[in-house]
């Protein structure tokens, strides 16, 4: 009987460290992102050493609306001179609680950068990008810009000119 009992156990540890290591390297073989920062990297590493429609795509595999955001962005890779990326630069980031994060940034190129916003959201232990919008606008950023220095128009132009 004990014989019995202790083979019984044996056979359960060989399960449970056969199932933790079929696991551990399922982990290895598709880390997740364990904050937001994992997902905005992976992002960028793809949008420059690759086109910006894979780095979307990987982002959030089953959203298909942001095909046309793909497309549109390897439109304007291929515009800009047909280079790749040549890197990013944060604009801003704001924590909106602690599970969603908005970031923008500027994917740069030759001869103008074109702007990439996002939303990561952490529903449970991993992060993802929930929201994209990409606009390649200079005059759109300019008046945005002085609308956040001046607060409106009008608040820009008091008193020059009259």
């Amino acid at each position: 009987m004990l014989k019995l009992c202790l083979g019984i156990v044996a056979g359960l540890v060989v399960i449970v460290l056969g199932f933790t290591a079929s696991r551990s390297m399922a982990l290895q073989d598709n880390p997740q992102p364990s904050n937001y920062q994992d997902v905005v990297d992976n992002f960028w590493k793809t949008w420059e050493n690759s086109r910006p429609s894979e780095a979307i795509q990987r982002a959030w595999p089953d959203q298909r609306d942001w095909d046309a955001i793909g497309r549109a962005a390897d439109e304007f890779q291929s515009n800009a001179t047909g280079q790749k990326c040549l890197g990013h630069a944060e604009i801003t980031h704001k924590a909106l609680s602690p599970t969603m994060q908005y970031l923008c940034f500027y994917a740069q190129y030759a001869p103008t950068p074109l702007r990439v916003e996002m939303l990561c959201y952490k529903a449970t232990d991993q992060w993802q990008i929930i929201a994209l919008h990409v606009d390649a606008a200079p005059a759109r950023w300019l008046a945005e810009a002085n609308y956040q220095q001046f607060g409106s128009g009008s608040d820009a132009t008091a008193g020059q000119g009259q």
